[in-house]
């Protein structure tokens, strides 16, 4: 090894220790912020935060431009390199990696459905689903569930098996709506292959709501539902009528199918209403 070969890994190391955040210990990429004295906190880290953790002066809304400049020239691990992730690029393209890494840590998807307390890294969460098969519903399946109005808040997960892949349905009523989700357990970048279906039809009255959205990349519950996910929402007033009355509740059901479409664009939502 050169000389020059290791000043410049040397030089590097401390660059990067420069980058770490004090709060969260990660690597900053832009946005970088500043506090009154000096110190560099990272975006994220930024928000909420009045006061800076290592002088207790207060933050700014300034940015260290100069370090976001040297970020934007040096190349980073993953922040799961120490889970198997090889992974190494520069600033930008590291945070979309690592959004979809499959060495990311995540929770069993059905955990809700039967108290499971597994966790591990993503590329190993399909082995573990096989140990809840049984849970696992086939692809253009009934769905139902007790609904009796609309101030409940509850939340649901269900398992499909389509195209040799597995999805986790999540379903919510929240203030006064049902809304409906779609995850793909696996490659972030197959989600946008498929899309979903939520079928429901009411005989006695001859009509049917049918509707076709995008399905997502597997992740939290809460970011199933987040302004950047695409998911359906349906007021309370709109699947009142759909509900099937039993002995003891009100039941919501509906079919669910998981399509590939030969192209999937932007405007993707199918709404049918039929009437007789």
């Amino acid at each position: 090894m050169s000389m020059r070969t290791a000043v410049d890994i040397g030089v590097i190391e401390d660059l990067l220790q420069e980058l770490e955040c004090p709060v969260c210990s990660e690597y900053m990429h832009h946005p970088i912020y500043l506090c009154a004295t000096g110190h560099s906190i990272c975006g994220s880290c930024k928000i909420g935060l009045l006061i800076c953790p290592l002088c207790s002066d207060s933050m700014l809304c300034s940015r260290n431009y100069t370090l976001e400049k040297i970020s934007y020239h040096i190349k980073f691990n993953c922040k799961y390199k120490d889970l198997g992730c090889a992974f190494i690029s520069t600033s930008d393209e590291i945070k979309k990696h690592e959004v979809d890494c499959e060495f990311n840590t995540c929770d069993c998807p059905f955990e809700k459905i039967c108290i499971c307390a597994w966790s591990g890294r993503r590329i190993d969460v399909l082995d573990h689903i096989q140990t809840h098969n049984a849970l696992l519903s086939n692809n253009g399946s009934w769905f139902s569930i007790a609904y009796q109005n609309e101030n409940e808040n509850k939340d649901y997960s269900f398992g499909i098996k389509a195209f040799e892949n597995i999805f986790k349905l999540l379903f919510k009523i929240e203030n006064g709506t049902c809304c409906w989700s779609m995850q793909l357990i696996g490659p972030g970048k197959d989600a946008s292959k498929y899309m979903f279906e939520v079928d429901m039809k009411d005989n006695v009255f001859q009509r049917r709501i049918f509707i076709r959205e995008k399905c997502n990349i597997f992740g939290t519950e809460v970011e199933a539902f987040n302004s950047k996910a695409a998911f359906i929402v349906l007021t309370h007033q709109t699947v009142n009528s759909f509900k099937k009355r039993t002995d003891e509740n009100n039941v919501l059901k509906w079919i669910c199918r998981i399509v590939k479409p030969s192209s999937v664009v932007n405007n993707n939502l199918c709404y049918l209403w039929y009437s007789k």
